[in-house]
């Protein structure tokens, strides 16, 4: 009887564990669409700001037009992976955004920009399957370029 209890209490145990670490990542999933959103609004007050402008987009010396630029293809960006993150877009339709993205001049320097950074945060599966789209489009766009 006991052995049959230690059975119950351990399954119970396991069933309590993966629910807590599911929880968990819904919760940092949550956290990260959250940021995405806040990650939107501040490029979009960049936007109205020149030298907020400059700053977010990481080009001091840019003049307006190319900060312009950095600032859409950043909001692209963020808005392709939070509808990534939330399942609205398939690979397919994420793999031609991005290749259409870097296929502009303004597109490529945008991705050279953040490509490292971004690299070192995708922490998990759809992260990284979002980050190695636009990976595998820029490899692509710079051998056409380069052709």
């Amino acid at each position: 009887m006991s052995v049959l209890f230690a059975l119950l209490l351990a399954g119970v145990i396991a069933v309590l564990v993966a629910y807590v670490a599911q929880q968990r990542e819904h919760n940092r999933r949550l956290l990260r669409v959250e940021a995405l959103k806040g990650n939107l609004a501040a490029a979009t007050a960049a936007a109205a700001d020149p030298e907020l402008g400059r700053l977010w987009a990481g080009r001091p010396d840019a003049d307006d037009a190319e900060v312009r630029a950095q600032l859409l293809a950043a909001v692209r960006v963020t808005a392709l992976e939070l509808q990534w993150l939330t399942g609205e877009v398939s690979k397919r339709t994420l793999a031609k955004a991005a290749a259409n993205l870097v296929a502009t001049e303004a597109g490529r320097r945008h991705w050279e920009l953040v490509r490292e950074a971004r690299g070192e945060s995708t922490d998990d599966a759809k992260q990284r399957a979002f980050h190695e789209s636009f990976e595998n489009a820029y490899a692509t766009a710079g051998t056409s370029a380069s052709v």
